[in-house]
């Protein structure tokens, strides 16, 4: 051979004192030396090598070592290396490469061939190549001639490659073609119980507490656990805690070793760099970009894939590799170092402003009170609070504007504003008060251009924020005179005219649903997410989708509702599903239509997704949209009792929140029905009694109607409720609500048998046709089985008219209905309670976690007591474990 060859590169490092065995790792290559192309790669320190010399204690197979260096980059001196490495433990099969490269001038190709033809042999002994730093081989020749080893290897000849950072090898290829197995830096990490292990095989005890926070604060990374346990190892045991809890990437340990292993052979430029972007939480390309210019970096920026790639403890954060972030102990060392040699202030201000102009406020805020600049992060939040608005961030606005001083807030007419809207929309309306009683005294900004908050939008925001309370109030005219106010005001060239005309237009659609005006509301609510989708405004768009959606109900157009819903589902793209304050409007009324079209599977499903994305959000508008769907699902499945508790729940949220909406007399209806069917007559009529006087003046004249005849039934009043259902019925027929139309009949119909007058039939068979081409089948299965005979008998009156198939199929579905809720001895609201007796929680928390009253966990607790025969939280639970209630 040409040159004189060291054998010591052909010995693995030894390992450590200390060696902690890793048997799912040690398993995992034992396994992935049957494919050509082992590759395990992860930054210094994370124990590549050690863990490839456990197993090679323990494998069968001949492995041949091979430790490279940067002088190894050349492809003669790569040969002679890989030759002599073969030939420690297969010295036969590379005896002819040997000689060929022994030639003056030696064919490269022909020596790649020799070591290939050498173990072609089937009876050959697997031969494992363990070429350790790969990250030092860069020329395209050796890089080639690598490959070709890899890619034509017989399978007595397998490689397995240690490296920092990817090498340049086509391993998208050698993945398709199942060539290669990895381990990369996650499969590397150590565990919380292989660091437990590891301090226990050091003689180092620290509490479960203190574990904890050294798994976290290393990160798996090997190499500062061992120097960690270096420095716990001397320490007394009451100083360890401390230790553990201040570990950081300034320990001198870390230091060295981090200096001595990562930095040491780095460019000025990338040196830095890393410098410079070590104030990030979360990096990308362009934020990188703009931080390093602000503190002053010169040359060329790298590529974050390319430090990734090269082992400088860069994570990726996705999938694409947009974003990445610094190992912690990392980082931490880079920002004591960069505190002396850049502005990181100037920096953190940069990449607050970044942050903020691509909408993250928050993160934008985080940067500026950092660099202790309160008026940057003001400055955000008042550029960015309407974005939040639109993605209904109503909480996060609310945690941004606490972090600011509260006098500079209140000086801040779009701040007022904010926390206006805030708690408008969070139907917390004297908190709203007091903010736009500040706004409206807050010191207007001097006029400029695209000034979305000059003072004639400002009294445009005031105009909306007092149609919110109106709304929540029933006063149909305080909400069409506000909606108007903020029109005028809003009527003019300015930035996020769109966006704010989008909340106008909801409130306008659903104050059109309340009125019966259902043209206008599709209209409105319609127009209303085009523009909020378009703006960024999801929360007024999906108002608006509900609105119109509500008004498709309302007309029968159960089909045109469900596209409307699912056209606005399909323009949000790739972001659907990701705002809980858009699923829970969009399901909510979806699973509402699919309920009026019997499809009650579908609607429980989508229901639950709507209710849970509203109370993460805690958009309460929504949660009681939900609960009263839940009310007409348990009606339609004829599970009475359960209707009447999730209605009686429903008005507790009623009374105990001022929830803003104009169809809350639609809302109480619905509570009432279900209670009034569960028999909770009572309750519902006394309810009703205070809402008498004020029914004319709170819109939904065929809602409020048809509950005054339901109260009128449970009255025993059946010639007044089929009266006043009838009322409903022409009136709805006036207008052309066709959906109400149904209701109101089948409600009528109800009235008429109790009153054994036989129009009963008569009215129905007139719907019949109407509600079949609809699909329209809620009323029929709500009313359920005390329409039986009605429906009986309107067979046997003309089959043909009927459409006895529909009819047959509808009474079908009705006689099939399981045991009713009234036939167990705890309705499903009470064994829920029970549980939470089993448990302990006290009725507040039993009241929170429901959203019921105290006062009705306190009625549902008596009807438990009454009904198992006991006096106490622990004799009930007793005696329902006795009954199998309970485990």
């Amino acid at each position: 051979m040409s040159t004189p060859l060291l054998a010591t590169k052909l010995f693995p490092p030894t390992a450590g004192p200390v060696v902690l065995p890793r048997p799912r790792l040690e398993a995992t290559v034992a396994e992935a030396v049957q494919r050509p192309l082992t590759l395990v790669v992860a930054p210094a320190g994370y124990g590549k090598t050690t863990l490839v010399t456990r197993w090679i204690d323990s494998t069968e197979d001949r492995v041949a070592w091979l430790s490279l260096d940067a002088a190894d980059d050349d492809p003669h001196r790569f040969w002679e290396y890989v030759v002599f490495a073969l030939a420690s433990v297969a010295p036969e099969a590379v005896e002819e490469a040997r000689l060929r490269l022994e030639a003056p001038e030696a064919d490269l190709g022909a020596v790649a061939v020799s070591v290939l033809n050498g173990f072609v042999d089937p009876a050959t002994p697997r031969t494992v190549l363990v070429l350790d730093d790969v990250h030092l081989l860069e020329r395209p020749d050796v890089i080639e001639g690598l490959a070709t080893l890899i890619e034509q290897a017989p399978p007595a000849l397998r490689l397995l490659l240690l490296t920092r950072s990817d090498p340049a090898l086509a391993l998208g290829r050698l993945r398709a073609r199942g060539m290669l197995t990895e381990l990369r830096q996650d499969d590397l990490r150590f565990r919380p119980e292989e660091v437990a292990a590891y301090l226990s095989e050091m003689g180092v005890v620290v509490s479960h507490e203190a574990l904890g926070q050294l798994s976290e604060r290393t990160e798996g990374w090997a190499a500062s656990l061992q120097l960690a346990a270096l420095s716990l190892e001397r320490m007394e045991d009451a100083d360890r805690a401390g230790f553990i809890a201040d570990f950081s990437g300034n320990d001198r340990f870390v230091v060295d070793y981090l200096v001595d292993e990562v930095l040491a052979d780095r460019s000025p430029e990338v040196h830095d760099f890393l410098l410079a972007t070590s104030i990030l939480d979360r990096m990308c390309e362009r934020v990188c970009a703009v931080v390093a210019e602000a503190a002053g970096v010169t040359g060329t920026a790298p590529e974050l894939r390319e430090l990734e790639r090269k082992g400088l403890f860069v994570l990726p954060l996705d999938r694409e590799r947009r974003w990445y972030r610094y190992h912690h102990l990392f980082a931490e060392l880079l920002r004591v170092r960069a505190r002396a040699r850049f502005d990181l202030d100037a920096a953190r201000v940069s990449a607050a402003r970044w942050f903020g102009e691509e909408g993250e406020v928050e993160e934008g805020m985080d940067y500026a009170l950092a660099a202790g600049r309160t008026d940057v992060a003001q400055e955000i939040l008042t550029a960015g609070f309407a974005l939040m608005l639109g993605r209904g961030q109503l909480a996060a606005i609310r945690r941004a504007i606490a972090r600011l001083p509260r006098p500079e807030v209140e000086k801040s007419l779009e701040l007022c504003i904010a926390m206006g809207y805030v708690e408008h929309l969070s139907s917390r309306f004297e908190e709203g008060k007091v903010w736009a009683d500040l706004a409206r005294v807050a010191p207007r900004p001097e006029p400029r251009p695209k000034n979305e908050h000059e003072a004639g939008q400002a009294e445009g925001h005031l105009a909306v924020f007092e149609s919110m309370r109106a709304a929540a109030a029933g006063d149909l005219d305080g909400v069409a005179e506000a909606c108007a106010r903020a029109r005028a005001a809003f009527d003019g060239e300015w930035t996020e005219r769109d966006f704010m005309m989008s909340v106008v237009e909801q409130s306008e659609a659903l104050h059109a649903v309340a009125v019966g005006a259902l043209d206008e509301a599709i209209r409105l609510g319609t127009s209303a997410w085009r523009r909020g989708f378009a703006t960024g405004n999801r929360h007024a768009g999906s108002s608006g989708v509900q609105a119109a959606a509500l008004a498709h109900e309302g007309r029968g157009d159960f089909h045109t509702g469900l596209r409307l819903i699912e056209a606005a589902a399909q323009s949000l793209g790739g972001e659907w599903g990701r705002h809980p304050i858009v699923t829970g409007y969009l399901q909510t009324r979806r699973a509402g239509l699919l309920i009026s079209l019997g499809r009650l599977d579908e609607a429980e499903a989508i229901l639950a997704e709507g209710l849970s994305a509203a109370l993460s959000a805690d958009v309460r508008n929504v949660i009681v949209q939900a609960r009263a769907e839940e009310v007409r699902l348990a009606l339609a499945r004829g599970k009475i009792d359960r209707a009447a508790e999730t209605g009686a729940g429903l008005l507790d949220l009623l009374e105990s929140w001022t929830v803003s909406l104009l169809d809350r007399p639609r809302l109480e209806g619905v509570a009432l029905q279900g209670m009034i069917a569960g028999g909770q007559t009572v309750d519902a009529i006394a309810w009703h009694r205070q809402l008498e006087d004020t029914v004319e003046s709170r819109g939904w004249d065929v809602a409020s109607r048809m509950t005054l005849a339901r109260v009128h039934l449970a009255e025993g009043d059946a010639r007044r409720a089929e009266q006043t259902a009838a009322e409903a019925v022409r009136r709805s027929e006036a207008i052309g609500a066709w959906g109400w139309f149904d209701a109101a009949t089948v409600l009528r119909a109800e009235a008429l048998e109790q009153l054994r007058d036989g129009k009963a039939v008569e009215v129905l068979l007139r719907a019949f046709p109407g509600m079949r081409e609809r699909g329209h089948l809620a009323p029929l299965l709500i009313a359920g089985a005390p329409l039986l005979p009605v429906l009986s008998r309107s067979l046997a009156t003309d089959e043909a008219a009927v459409g006895a198939r529909w009819v047959a199929t509808l009474q079908a579905q009705i006689e099939a209905r399981g045991p009713g809720d009234e036939e167990r001895l705890l309705s499903d609201r009470e064994s829920e309670i029970l549980a939470f007796l089993q448990a302990g929680l006290p009725n507040r928390s039993i009241a929170d976690r429901l959203f019921l009253s105290i006062g009705t966990v306190k009625k549902h607790t008596h009807n438990i007591y009454s009904k198992l025969g006991v006096s106490s939280r622990t004799e009930a639970v007793a005696r329902a474990r006795e009954l199998g209630l309970v485990e």
